[in-house]
């Protein structure tokens, strides 16, 4: 055995941009997202990320409101429908 690590992804440079090209799409709708949600959710509506990667106490990023779901279910979509 070499002990070198193969790359199991091999992806193009036209692979990359369209992912690219995706990710800023993606990133700004997220921010219009967020700016069209701001100062409307009066109160805030907010919950908490479960399980053990977020339940340290102390662990702000465990935090979400209805916004940050809405943008996190985006983006996981959106790059979802990305295929190489």
């Amino acid at each position: 055995m070499s002990g070198k690590v193969e790359d199991p992804y091999e992806y193009t440079d036209a692979d990359l941009d369209r992912f690219m090209s995706v990710a800023v799409k993606l990133a700004g709708e997220a921010g219009e997202m967020i700016a069209a949600a701001t100062g409307k959710q009066q109160p805030a509506a907010v919950s908490q990320k479960t399980g053990e990667r977020y339940c340290h106490e102390g662990t702000g990023s465990s935090v979400l409101t209805e916004t940050d779901a809405a943008v996190e279910k985006h983006l996981v979509e959106g790059f979802s429908r990305v295929s190489t």
